[in-house]
């Protein structure tokens, strides 16, 4: 996530590497199932896919997708909370001092972002703005997996259900799991039993479906 905000511009980069670390391996022509986590993740997807769709589309096997707690909007408020999320990693907050010096910087996040925002023209959409809207309209039509829940602070369940519900009117098969309680990509940790299940469920559909090709 902290990519998506303050270096875009290393996400095409990074979905390059992927899909020429899958070349090098020669798994080519394996069944792939990308599992991709928050918008940090979703972020990268998004340039493969449109990488994929834009040079060659059977260049990769791909037989599906799963989404952990993404897609979300990538609203000011989001980009502030994961910009102190990524702050507060590591550090020691006990001392007063540390705790000023960490909000400051938080702040100034925001302000950083809230002014590119402004700057950026429509014609010239920084990632994390059109974010969004690409996975929306995502060009593969393989099946997808969303994986959330009610109570993530981070990313809004309605906006992936916003997701949801045009990708199932786009024609894409979509599976769905909703929990009430757990946290941002925390569902494994919480509904482990529940997690694998669905993902098994969910490939061995994939799967079956590349057979029967």
């Amino acid at each position: 996530m902290e990519v998506l905000i303050f270096q875009p511009r290393k996400l095409e980069g990074i979905s390059a590497k992927i899909i020429e670390l899958i070349s090098d391996l020669s798994l080519d022509e394996n069944p792939i199932i990308f599992h991709l986590f928050s918008n940090g993740g979703g972020a990268v997807y998004r340039h493969i896919t449109e990488r994929i769709h834009r040079t060659d589309r059977s260049a990769l096997n791909v037989r599906g997708c799963i989404l952990d707690s993404s897609p979300g909007k990538t609203t000011t408020l989001s980009s502030f909370r994961t910009g102190m999320k990524a702050v507060y990693k590591g550090m020691d907050v006990n001392a007063t001092w540390k705790r000023v010096f960490f909000v400051g910087v938080a702040l100034l996040m925001w302000m950083m972002y809230w002014l590119s925002s402004l700057v950026f023209s429509k014609k010239q959409l920084p990632d994390r703005v059109s974010y969004f809207p690409a996975m929306l309209n995502d060009p593969s039509e393989w099946p997808q997996l969303f994986l959330y829940s009610k109570a993530d602070e981070l990313i809004d369940y309605r906006a992936i259900e916003e997701v949801i519900a045009h990708r199932k009117c786009l024609g894409v098969s979509v599976q769905t799991l909703c929990w009430e309680d757990s946290a941002h990509v925390k569902h494994f940790m919480q509904h482990r039993e529940a997690y694998v299940n669905a993902i098994y469920q969910f490939m061995d559909a994939c799967l079956k479906h590349d057979k029967a090709e």
